[in-house]
């Protein structure tokens, strides 16, 4: 139970503004991948060192889904009150690439759910919220993982922790079965 204490420890180490934080950062990152995979050109230092300088506009045409997503993540946004400098260069976001790989951004809620210590048959992670979606990764048996995102029709986005550290991430459905883990927090 390692994990637990990790996840007990990092928890009750972490300050309210460590942990706004994070979660700013991570709903900042969503809502400017909706832009980047648009062709946005980013002014910032920020946006261009998290999506680089490869862009086509300065007006980007949305889909009413990515609409919508935009709606979701201000709402959360201004939920947590979030101010994130884009003069900064780096994000608080685990396993970045992975995030920019994603074909479904998740959107951050900031309340945490876990498992620890899988006992389910392996599941995969997927890309995005759908069968279809590539696979990127597996929760194993022994595996712990943490959600603090929104579910998207019985789908999850998850981290998966193995040996202490992000192993891996993305969304899992968990719309025919339930969690089957050691212990639960949150």
């Amino acid at each position: 139970m390692r994990f637990t204490a990790l996840v007990f420890s990092f928890f009750t180490a972490a300050v309210p503004a460590m942990a706004q934080d994070r979660i700013c950062d991570d709903l900042w990152f969503t809502r400017n991948a909706v832009f980047a995979e648009a062709g946005y050109c980013f002014d910032s230092a920020l946006g261009q060192s998290v999506f680089g300088s490869e862009c086509s506009t300065k007006s980007p045409e949305l889909s009413n889904e990515q609409k919508a997503l935009l709606t979701r993540v201000k709402a959360r946004e201004a939920e947590w009150e979030c101010k994130v400098s884009t003069g900064n260069r780096r994000l608080a976001i685990e396993m970045l690439p992975l995030r920019m790989a994603l074909e479904d951004m998740p959107v951050m809620q900031g309340f945490e759910s876990s498992c620890f210590g899988w006992k389910g048959a392996p599941k995969a992670l997927r890309r995005g919220h759908h069968a279809q979606a590539a696979r990127i990764g597996t929760i194993e048996p022994g595996d712990g993982f943490l959600t603090s995102y929104e579910l998207e029709e019985g789908w999850e986005f998850l981290v998966i922790y193995r040996d202490e550290a992000v192993a891996a991430m993305g969304w899992a459905d968990f719309s025919t079965d339930e969690w089957d883990c050691e212990g639960y927090a949150g």
